[in-house]
């Protein structure tokens, strides 16, 4: 799949929040890895504003929607990397709270 097969024009961003609150992104778009993201952000143009949607919990949006690039990370931000004996985790920006917790348990990782 292309990095243009990805972005949806006028979508609609109410099946993407928890709430089911929100009507249409101008410009949605969600990229699987670090380089979609950045061949993305390279053609749009400055102009157009840009909102980072996350995984769409702890937010309302408004049902007018956004005149603007809505970017909803994908699966290639999910991860948790641990350091080599330490307790140090690097997490990507999509992982959730609740894999965090579930992999420091079986880590057995406390402290935070």
């Amino acid at each position: 799949m292309t990095v243009l097969s990805k972005i949806r024009l006028n979508h609609k961003v109410a099946n993407k929040t928890w709430f089911g609150t929100g009507g249409n992104a101008r410009i949605f778009f969600s990229p699987d890895n670090e380089s979609e993201l950045s061949l993305f952000l390279k053609f749009l143009p400055k102009r157009i504003p840009i909102f980072c949607l996350g995984l769409g919990s702890n937010i309302l949006i408004r049902d007018g929607g956004f005149n603007g690039a809505m970017i909803r990370l994908g699966n290639g931000f999910k991860y948790i990397n641990q350091e080599k004996n330490k307790k140090i985790l690097t997490l990507g920006c999509a992982t959730k709270d609740l894999d965090c917790a579930n992999y420091c348990l079986i880590n057995s990782i406390t402290g935070f």
